[in-house]
């Protein structure tokens, strides 16, 4: 005999609310009522909830709130989490997390024990973290070192700073294609029987044309100095005062070297904003 998906007891095929869900009525009914209770404090609470992530005042007001409101493990963390994506949306609408924003968030997080891992599934902690980062190198302040998991492939120069580390960065390179085209014209003459004199030559000409490609994946480190990239075949740093140019794209930094047979070259990263300001302020410093 089945058991009951709520209270686990046996159930049969007379008690039971449905045939594609083993469940006792009163099961059936208690649980509906307590998914409307839920349904209704999530709603109640979500207001807030935004107000409290930015706000210490409101902080425990609305924390009181939730431990009243008995909310589940998944509507709780839902709650949670969805309160904080607002909220760093809010605070990142000029771009630059201020430090007081920052300390908000973190005291929000510790507050109700929320795990890196929670808060970056839309990857708006990352961006929290990068508009910090940003912060402080636009001030002339060199961030703390990343936390990077494993050993770092880059030979740091003792007189720089990492900064930012960006795995599976694309990395391509401008090249130049060489290619041979040619063409006839003219009319046939016929001379002889089965015999054919074309008085245009067949005349080529080698054609030059530039196009981009993916040389490499890597992981591409930003310091205070240089720009490090190691990939499976490409490996390199270059010094800032080495880049004649850097270029934004929407996922991405272009830079061009000062060589006089230098080509653009790019990184693909993801987020071209954050990467493009990160290496131009890092540039001037």
């Amino acid at each position: 005999m089945p058991t009951c998906v709520v209270c686990r007891e046996r159930v049969g095929v007379l008690e039971s609310a449905s045939l594609l869900r083993w469940e006792h009525k009163g099961c059936k009914a208690e649980r509906e009522a307590g998914e409307r209770r839920e349904r209704e404090a999530l709603a109640r609470l979500e207001g807030q909830a935004r107000a409290a992530v930015l706000d210490d005042g409101a902080l425990e007001v609305f924390g009181a709130a939730l431990e009243e409101a008995g909310l589940s493990g998944a509507g709780r963390r839902r709650l949670l989490v969805g309160a904080f994506e607002d909220s760093v949306g809010v605070a990142l609408d000029d771009g630059v997390l201020s430090r007081e924003e920052e300390t908000a968030l973190a005291r929000y997080r510790e507050r109700f024990g929320l795990s890196q891992g929670d808060l970056d599934e839309g990857g708006l902690w990352t961006k929290a973290a990068e508009a910090a980062v940003l912060r402080e190198v636009m001030e002339g302040t060199i961030p703390e070192e990343p936390r990077v998991q494993g050993q770092l492939p880059f030979n740091l120069m003792k007189s720089e700073d990492l900064v930012w580390v960006v795995p599976n960065t694309g990395y391509y390179q401008t090249k130049t294609v060489r290619e041979f085209r040619g063409s006839s014209h003219g009319v046939s003459v016929r001379v002889a029987k089965g015999l054919y004199y074309r008085p245009s030559a067949f005349k080529g000409r080698s054609v030059s044309r530039e196009e981009t490609v993916h040389a490499d994946t890597g992981m591409l480190g930003v310091t205070t100095k240089h720009l490090y990239f190691h990939g499976e075949r490409e490996r390199f740093r270059v010094r800032f005062d080495r880049i004649v140019s850097f270029e934004p794209f929407s996922d991405g930094l272009g830079i061009m070297r000062d060589n006089q047979r230098a080509k653009p070259e790019s990184f693909v990263t993801g987020d071209g904003w954050f990467i493009y300001n990160l290496v131009t302020n890092l540039s001037q410093m």
